[in-house]
């Protein structure tokens, strides 16, 4: 994932969303997520890319732990590095096991709620 390209669709998601709930342009972030039930496109995109892995575990179980194995530049490890930067606290699990406990969902739901207690504005 380049960073430059995920932050233009960021931007763009919180614009669309902002001018959907009528919002200021400097409104907090987290609560656009919270209001709407949206996920966040960081965390959207890696969920997509965990279901088609998953779909190709399906086809051929063995494609995660080759790719493993070969210690070169891959899908997979792609992957593991984009959940080792969005959930550091459970980079060491698998990804089979991230899919079917469907964490990445729960991990954006904890930051996003997290974002909003932390706040000192009023909501």
């Amino acid at each position: 994932m380049d960073d430059s390209f995920l932050a233009l669709l960021e931007c763009m998601q919180m614009l669309f969303l902002r001018r959907l709930l009528g919002l200021h342009s400097r409104s907090m972030r987290a609560v656009l997520f919270t209001e709407t039930g949206i996920v966040p496109i960081r965390y959207h995109d890696v969920i997509l890319v965990l279901q088609y892995l998953q779909h190709l575990l399906s086809i051929l179980p063995t494609v995660f732990e080759d790719a493993c194995l070969l210690k070169k530049p891959s899908c997979v490890g792609d992957i593991s590095l984009v959940l080792s930067l969005l959930m550091p606290c459970r980079a060491e699990e698998s990804i089979p096991d991230l899919i079917a406990e469907a964490e990445v969902e729960v991990y954006c739901a904890r930051t996003v709620q997290r974002e909003v207690d932390k706040s000192e504005k009023d909501t």
